[in-house]
């Protein structure tokens, strides 16, 4: 029809107009909106490092056990000597990690031709 949006039909004119006009009444707020809503509960703020440091205690106790058990937990690093800054950044934030969360870490920093061999090796390695 010559009324309908260029290059749909009426029925897709008639859908498109539909959405749109009940896309605005679900932004409008209705009166009784408090009381649809009283069901749920409240928000409440919760702080990230809060959790954060939840996980890390019980790591840390995890982490306490292995070393119990006669085993060193450690993550293996390899930086080829073509990494860039940000690949250096990374591990040394790792490392950090690893740190406060006791479980040893070695980095090794090897040629871009010993990559291979040198994953190998610490896969090979019963630490």
């Amino acid at each position: 029809a010559s009324g309908d949006p260029p290059g749909l039909g009426r029925r897709e004119a008639r859908r498109v107009g539909t959405s749109a006009s009940s896309s605005l009444r679900a932004l409008e707020r209705p009166s009784n909106a408090r009381a649809e809503t009283s069901h749920l509960p409240r928000a409440q703020w919760i702080e990230v490092e809060d959790i954060a440091a939840l996980h890390r205690g019980y790591l840390r106790e995890d982490f306490a056990r292995i070393r119990a058990s006669g085993v060193e937990p450690t993550l293996v690093g390899i930086l080829a000597e073509s990494c860039s800054e940000p690949a250096r950044n990374y591990a040394e934030w790792t490392q950090r990690a690893c740190e406060d969360n006791g479980v040893s870490f070695r980095l090794h920093e090897v040629s871009n031709a010993r990559v291979r061999d040198t994953v190998r090796s610490a896969c090979q390695d019963p630490l």
